[in-house]
């Protein structure tokens, strides 16, 4: 059996090439910084739930998605991998080009592959994924979609980048809208987008306030509030929320009345954006 083991936050063009060539993919629900520096930890890209459907997706036969403990931090890169092989036995284990492991990321890959010897098993290291010259990675790629620039996220990643949601809640005030939390996730610059919404694989226009809403709110946690455009609003399980028009800024108004009048433009703003971006396809 093939097997790799990574955070794999992404599952951009550079992973792509990893889990192509393996059976089985170990990965980690929280980020290790969440240990580390839990005051401020590593903002995903993809949290556990979008990171094993997308493993699935590319292929891979099996996912074991494993909590990063103070416990497993502490291991030693042989005792990891004893007790994984008690676990999922394995015969060739295939790392990205920088990937070590053990305490401290003490292992390095020579190292590893003389443990290989020792415990029956072989090691292939993949070459990293370049564009424009640099290495496609997570950092990368978390760097750009902060400062909105999501067509170099979508090249880097090989889809468009997108929010998932996995616990929503729904509001029937006097505009329909969605919403989920975007507490431990990377997301690009606040304020109100044009976007697709998928629900349950289906694609629907949507318009989306990323961000804080002031006027209604005093919580201190970012949200995607999102309304759909062409559809009877309904909650669903999860969602996936690809942003791909920044109409503008974020802003406290000066009351709700405000607010909605506002509102109903960027919806009139983010239909005739859409629309204009579907003729330019034709």
């Amino acid at each position: 059996m093939s097997l790799t083991i990574g955070m794999f936050d992404g599952i951009h063009l550079g992973h792509q090439a990893i889990i192509a060539k393996c059976e089985t993919v170990v990965t980690f629900s929280n980020h290790p910084s969440t240990l580390f520096r839990p005051e401020h930890p590593i903002p995903l890209l993809t949290p556990a739930p979008y990171k094993d459907k997308l493993l699935k997706a590319y292929g891979v036969l099996h996912v074991l998605m494993k909590p990063f403990t103070h416990t497993l931090a502490q291991q030693s890169a042989e005792e990891f991998l004893t007790a994984l092989q008690a676990e999922v036995p394995f015969h060739h284990l295939i790392l990205g080009y920088d990937a070590k492991l053990g305490h401290n990321r003490h292992a390095s890959q020579a190292e590893l592959t003389q443990l290989g010897k020792k415990m029956g098993f072989t090691v292939e290291t993949v070459s990293p994924v370049l564009l424009g010259g640099e290495p496609v990675s997570s950092t990368r790629i978390r760097d750009v979609v902060s400062k909105g620039d999501l067509t170099l996220a979508e090249a880097l990643l090989g889809r468009p980048f997108n929010l998932y949601g996995a616990s929503i809640s729904l509001s029937q005030d006097t505009i329909p809208t969605l919403h989920f939390s975007l507490d431990g996730l990377c997301y690009p610059p606040l304020g109100v987008w044009a976007c697709t919404a998928l629900i349950e694989d289906a694609p629907h226009d949507a318009v989306a306030n990323l961000g804080f809403a002031p006027t209604l709110r005093t919580d201190p946690s970012p949200r995607l509030d999102i309304h759909l455009l062409d559809t009877s609003l309904f909650l669903p399980s999860y969602l996936e929320l690809i942003p791909l028009h920044f109409l503008r800024p974020e802003q406290q108004f000066s009351s709700q009345e405000a607010l909605y009048a506002q509102i109903q433009r960027d919806i009139h703003n983010a239909h005739q954006w859409l629309n204009h971006a579907r003729e330019r396809l034709v």
